[in-house]
């Protein structure tokens, strides 16, 4: 019987209950530190896609990550600032959501990145594909998952309550009421959206028909935008609907 070669003393550093923080410490930082990680740890998302995907799973409480609220509510606004120059720098992102630079580079450990430099590169990412290419990319994963239809519905369906759950967690009601009101004792209300905001223009401007008179679209085909902008009055109140991405005009 061959004798077992003798296995070389486990270091202090990683003995007992320090190993075991080794592991955790492995785990979040991906395998960047050269330590596989453990089976079930959290791995840092490698593009916006996967970033997004991960704040999903998590406010819906199904990702292996935990975070506290304030982590949770800097995360959903740092997925809004697509483009932003606020991401160029930690300082000035802290500055822009209201936290302290310790909040993001905790943040980018418990997302599993080994600093907040490499969470930056991947929110910067964004901004750097090509005009469509998330809409191709939705596409592109819609048609792989076809052999799955019930799990592509759910998946959206979560993603559009993960969605209202970002809307409750930062709804300004003082804000919320300022804007009923201006709305309601506003002698006139135009509503406008561009591109896939036109929907949700022409929606709301139905809805506050049934509630209120005169109230308008602003459109190339009733008046026009300039005429239509120019029939309002000091007192009148425009809602235009866009997003970050879509450059003010």
């Amino acid at each position: 019987m061959t004798k077992a070669p003798d296995l070389p003393p486990i270091p202090a550093s990683t003995s007992g209950a320090e190993a075991g923080q080794s592991g955790r410490k492995a785990g979040k930082t991906g395998t960047g530190g050269g330590i596989p990680p453990e089976a079930g740890a959290p791995l840092s998302p490698a593009n916006f896609e996967e970033l997004r995907a991960l704040a999903v799973a998590i406010a819906r409480g199904e990702a292996r990550v935990s975070l506290g609220s304030k982590a949770r509510a800097a995360l959903g606004h740092l997925l809004e600032l697509s483009g932003h120059p606020a991401l160029l720098s930690i300082t000035s992102l802290a500055e822009h959501l209201g936290v302290n630079p310790s909040t993001l580079t905790r943040l980018s450990h418990a997302l599993g990145y080994p600093g907040f430099p490499a969470f930056q590169r991947v929110l910067l990412s964004s901004s750097m594909n090509a005009p469509g290419i998330f809409y191709a990319r939705q596409a592109e994963g819609a048609l792989v998952a076809g052999n799955s239809l019930r799990g592509a519905v759910t998946r959206l369906c979560r993603e559009n309550q993960a969605n209202i759950d970002r809307f409750v967690d930062h709804f300004d009601e003082a804000g919320f009421a300022e804007a009923v009101t201006m709305i309601m004792a506003a002698p006139r209300v135009a509503v406008h959206g561009i591109r896939q905001f036109h929907a949700l223009a022409s929606f709301l401007a139905y809805g506050l028909r049934m509630i209120r008179a005169d109230v308008v679209m602003l459109d190339g085909n009733n008046l026009g935008i300039a005429e239509g902008l120019a029939t309002l009055g000091p007192q009148d109140v425009l809602i235009s609907a866009s997003c970050t991405p879509i450059r003010r005009r």
